[in-house]
């Protein structure tokens, strides 16, 4: 089963033997953030919400620039190109993004914030880098990002996969872009999204939290 058309031509074309019985089924998870299904996610969200309140979600997707692997993937002889250009687009986006998060922790205290990194990021770094943030939380739980989506005000990312899952769940989604690179960068999101480039557009906006 292939989530869509173009994930089913490449299993058809590395299992060619199988052409026939590849089928282009979607995926449970987003079926499951229709209207009739989103009571599945209630008690969490009721749960999150009790605990924190009022909050803007930062969902963060830098498992190349921040990996928890890094030291395996530094190992890697031949790494492929496009790892190379995500690799190196996932840092500099990071780095805009920290600077976002030194200044509205000074300009706005009063909001808070959930940064919820990928799960394959090195967490710690987070910590590190937020420890003297009081508004901001670094939450890594098991609990659904879905959950946390609707339980936050809005949400923040860039180029990440829970920016359709705002859209679908019909909460406003920000794809933060300081970093241009159409060869990494996932045209879908943007299209679902309120696309900003610039770090002080992004603080202007933060500022109606």
């Amino acid at each position: 089963y292939a989530w869509g058309s173009k994930q089913k031509k490449v299993l058809q074309n590395f299992l060619p033997e199988f052409k026939e019985k590849i089928v282009s089924s979607g995926h449970p998870r987003f079926d499951i953030l229709k209207k009739k299904y989103r009571s599945f996610f209630e008690y969490e969200k009721n749960k999150i919400i009790n605990q924190y309140g009022k909050f803007v979600l930062i969902t963060t997707r830098f498992p190349m620039g921040n990996s928890s692997i890094a030291e395996i993937r530094s190992k890697i002889k031949k790494p492929s190109e496009f790892a190379i250009k995500d690799t190196n687009f996932q840092q500099k986006t990071m780095k805009v993004f920290v600077e976002f998060l030194k200044v509205v922790s000074k300009k706005f205290p009063e909001i808070k914030v959930i940064l919820r990194p990928h799960p394959g990021e090195n967490i710690s770094i987070w910590r590190d880098i937020c420890q003297d943030f009081e508004n901001i939380k670094v939450v890594y739980d098991n609990q659904n990002t879905c959950s946390w989506i609707l339980a936050s005000q809005y949400i923040i990312s860039t180029n990440c996969h829970t920016s359709m899952e705002a859209y679908l769940l019909g909460k406003q989604s920000i794809n933060f872009a300081p970093i241009e690179n159409k060869e990494v960068e996932f045209e879908i999101f943007k299209k679902v999204s309120h696309n900003i480039s610039k770090l002080d557009d992004l603080v202007n906006s933060f500022s109606n939290s």
